[in-house]
């Protein structure tokens, strides 16, 4: 019941970090369809500043958090590098969502 931007903003503190300065919807993808009713929404995250995470769980205790160039990122999902649908979908919307917003 929570809104998805908050858990967005929550998560990325958790697992990043980072504290957003502004959110922006991109979209909503269904991860396994006819699996399963599950949604994962999607957003941009821009603005950002560092603060300390906030983990919960040994998951996030032992990951390691990347700071990647967008235009590596792009070149990571073109070349099979990160394959995660999520993440994939994230990534691809943001390029066009920022290549747009400068006027590209």
């Amino acid at each position: 019941g929570e809104d998805p931007a908050e858990v967005a903003r929550r998560e990325l503190v958790e697992e990043a970090g980072l504290q957003a300065g502004r959110v922006e919807f991109l979209t909503e993808i269904y991860p396994s369809p006819g699996m399963t009713d599950s949604v994962t929404s999607i957003f941009l995250a821009t603005d950002c500043t560092p603060t300390d995470p906030d983990r919960h769980g040994p998951e996030e205790d032992f990951m390691e958090v990347l700071h990647v160039p967008l235009a590596d990122a792009i070149d990571m999902v073109l070349d099979q590098r990160i394959t995660d649908s999520k993440t994939v979908t994230g990534l691809l919307l943001t390029e066009r969502r920022l290549r747009t917003a400068d006027g590209v």
